[in-house]
């Protein structure tokens, strides 16, 4: 299977980057979607298309042996896994819009908390508004990105997004008041 992605992949050092990661993270990544899937078959084809998918967004990784890429594969594979569970199931999941504030998290990073810090909070939020976050805050990606990852639609992107930031902006805001004397 190793070969097929290494097939799509253009530079040597893409390629070798790939294999990395393959060996490290592939048996995480089965676990994962296995835990939701609770079928070998069906989670060995998340895996591979959480694959193929990182064949398309490869640069968006650094550091391949951290806890940001570990998180990264993780977010697509459950992602993957998700939507394969619920093509199966015949679930459609729908987001309603909720009215909170808006947040300017950049802000709210530099000023109140660490980055590590903010990772750690998001890293502890329901894995659908953690994922958003993860993959804006941290890997810089669009709603279409992150729609296509993740395979929901656009604008249950930003809906998630905005509920995620107000969950976020709580979170901070409790530990920012905690920490005062």
């Amino acid at each position: 299977m190793l070969g097929i992605y290494l097939s799509m992949l253009d530079t040597t050092e893409e390629k070798s980057k790939f294999e990395v990661l393959y060996k490290e993270y592939k048996n995480t990544m089965y676990n994962y979607a296995y835990g939701i899937l609770k079928d070998k078959s069906l989670a060995e084809d998340a895996v591979h298309n959480a694959f193929l998918k990182l064949t398309n967004n490869l640069e968006k990784i650094n550091n391949i042996m951290c806890k940001e890429t570990r998180n990264y594969l993780v977010i697509l594979v459950r992602g993957t896994a998700i939507d394969i569970y619920n093509q199966n199931k015949k679930i459609v999941p729908i987001d309603e819009i909720d009215d909170t504030d808006t947040l300017d998290l950049p802000e709210m990073v530099e000023h109140r908390l660490e980055r590590e810090r903010v990772f750690e909070i998001i890293s502890n939020m329901d894995d659908k508004y953690s994922d958003i976050l993860m993959l804006k805050l941290f890997y810089d990606c669009s709603n279409i990105e992150i729609s296509q990852l993740l395979n929901i639609a656009p604008e249950h992107v930003s809906i998630r997004f905005f509920r995620a930031k107000a969950k976020l902006k709580k979170l901070i805001m409790e530990e920012y008041e905690n920490d005062r004397p």
